[in-house]
């Protein structure tokens, strides 16, 4: 078959002239070979886009100090698949905390809260050692990075209170 002859297409040929329809070969080639540039040319973007999304910049946080964060009135809730952690800080150096895992046992008890130095202490009476101490704080948008006392990181979301 030359490449201008014509290609007769239709349902099946059983009736002479019903739905039969004369299409040059050439322009059946071009419908296809346009159809495949098109997404081959989507495909690259495609792929051109998610390589640049991968190299971008990943943004660290900033260092900050806990006064800076303003807690009184906010919430500190610990970002963690198992534990709960979540701190509301309130008037006179008060402390809602709700402690435990998900989907286990939950306590709720009331601490006291204060900044020494660089550290977030929070203790069961005011002036004593802390339950808990975070040091080196860090903002990253509404996500505080700090250390406990032992050394481990941890991430909390930084929201107000609705108390």
């Amino acid at each position: 078959m030359a490449g201008n002859e014509a290609v007769t297409a239709g349902d099946g040929g059983e009736r002479p002239g019903a739905g039969v329809h004369r299409w040059p070969v050439s322009a059946r080639l071009i419908d296809a070979s346009s159809s495949r540039m098109q997404m081959r040319s989507v495909l690259l973007s495609l792929a051109v886009a998610a390589v640049l999304a991968g190299c971008s910049r990943v943004e660290e946080s900033q260092p900050t100090a806990w006064s800076a964060l303003g807690l009184q009135g906010k919430t500190l809730d610990l970002i963690d698949e198992s534990k709960i952690e979540t701190y509301r800080f309130a008037e006179q150096g008060l402390v809602a905390a709700t402690l435990g895992t998900k989907g286990g046992a939950v306590a709720a008890p009331l601490y006291y809260w204060r900044i020494e130095g660089q550290a977030l202490v929070i203790s069961e009476s005011p002036g004593q050692q802390g339950v808990e101490e975070l040091v080196t704080p860090a903002i990253h948008g509404d996500v505080v990075s700090a250390k406990r006392k032992s050394g481990a990181s941890v991430q909390y979301r930084l929201a107000k209170s609705n108390v």
